[in-house]
């Protein structure tokens, strides 16, 4: 009769070490094993690594559709870095922060949760247009209290309203890069771009480049 019990309580704790992993660990053991084949980048052909590239979005997808990376690279610490993204979507939020929760150290790799912002001061080209963060403005709709998110219109002295797409686009790219993605889904509430008025009246115009510093006064007066 011991015999059986002690057979049973092994056979119970075979099965007990014999857990399911999660989908984040899933993930991380394949990241893991082909980690150093990703930062093996100057070694690889461009259809080597593009495959290894689709593979990683393939993984990430497995975990959570819509989920998105960038790969960067800082030459002075020689670390790879991943970013884990939700491309703005804000309901993918929980599942990128499971995600990089659960990372796992990864050799030379560091695990970032969301795109982070890149400075104070952005320019980029989009769609045949310069956008530069110095030269372009936002207006508080409702400066009335100091809530948090906040409504923006943002204004150019070129726009043009058949390129309105183009305007918009590139406005949430420098809002992007400014804020990083978390801070401009949870931080605005709505954003409008328009024409800048060539009479300024009692709007306040602030330079895009102050975006940063004005959302966290807002909160720093709340708090």
């Amino acid at each position: 009769m011991k015999k059986i019990l002690i057979i049973l309580l092994s056979t119970v704790g075979l099965f007990g070490c014999m857990r399911k992993k999660s989908a984040e660990e899933k993930f991380w053991d394949w990241f893991s094993d082909h980690s150093q084949k990703i930062s093996a980048v100057e070694d690889l052909s461009d259809t080597r690594l593009q495959k290894l590239l689709d593979l990683l979005s393939k993984h990430l997808h497995d975990y959570c559709e819509g989920l998105v990376f960038e790969i960067g690279y800082d030459k002075e610490t020689k670390t790879f870095e991943l970013v884990v993204s939700a491309d703005g979507n804000k309901a993918l939020f929980p599942a990128v922060e499971r995600l990089v929760y659960a990372a796992p150290p990864v050799g030379q790799w560091k695990i970032t949760a969301f795109r982070q912002p890149k400075g104070r001061n952005y320019t980029l080209q989009y769609n045949g247009y310069h956008f530069d963060s110095d030269k372009v403005f936002f207006i508080p709709i409702s400066d009335a209290d100091n809530s948090v998110p906040i409504d923006i219109e943002v204004v150019y002295p070129d726009y043009e309203e058949e390129n309105r797409n183009t305007f918009l686009g590139g406005t949430f790219l420098l809002l992007d890069a400014l804020l990083g993605e978390k801070s401009t889904e949870l931080d605005l509430a709505y954003i409008n771009v328009s024409k800048q008025s060539d009479i300024v009246g009692d709007c306040k115009y602030y330079s895009l480049s102050m975006l940063k510093n004005y959302i966290d006064s807002r909160k720093k007066s709340v708090d």
